[in-house]
């Protein structure tokens, strides 16, 4: 607007800057809860990996996250475990893999395991409010932390 003002010219320009206004701040909303993941048009899952990788000398392993019974940390490296006990190292640490994994799917038992649903053959009551977790792996046993007891015992539907 240039000088001088006159009223029907001065509400016209305010109109159309209250309509810019309202058009980008609903703009920058809609944008903001897409990127969150939690849009009013968007009702879409959050998106789990599907698919792991384990690099090794002799190439490449594309491990499917359904056939994986559990994770292990040993000695700092994090170990993916098959239904036939065959490791696989992976280069996420389990924080990253509970992140990335599907919580209905995985539980975090401790600070150094993390097992899968499917793969509980049953739970054995053990001391101090801990279970062991019996796998359908040949000889595997899996111990919870105390404090993760009671998460574990409602995740598995007992509570």
């Amino acid at each position: 607007m240039l000088k001088p003002v006159q009223y029907a010219q001065f509400a016209v320009a305010m109109q159309k800057f209250e309509r810019l206004r309202q058009s980008f701040q609903a703009g920058v909303l809609q944008q903001l809860a897409a990127t969150l993941g939690g849009g009013a048009d968007s009702v879409a899952a959050p998106a789990y990996k599907q698919r792991l990788v384990s690099k090794t000398r002799q190439g490449l392993y594309l491990l499917d996250v359904a056939e994986l019974h559990y994770f292990q940390l040993r000695n700092g490296v994090t170990h993916a475990f098959d239904a036939q006990s065959k490791s696989f190292v992976l280069n996420e640490s389990l924080s990253q893999l509970e992140a990335q994994l599907d919580p209905a799917q995985f539980f975090r038992l401790n600070r150094t395991e993390m097992v899968q649903l499917g793969a509980i053959e049953r739970l054995e009551l053990y001391f101090n409010d801990t279970l062991v977790v019996h796998l359908k792996s040949a000889g595997v046993a899996l111990t919870t932390s105390t404090h993760r007891t009671p998460e574990l015992r409602r995740w598995v539907g007992l509570k």
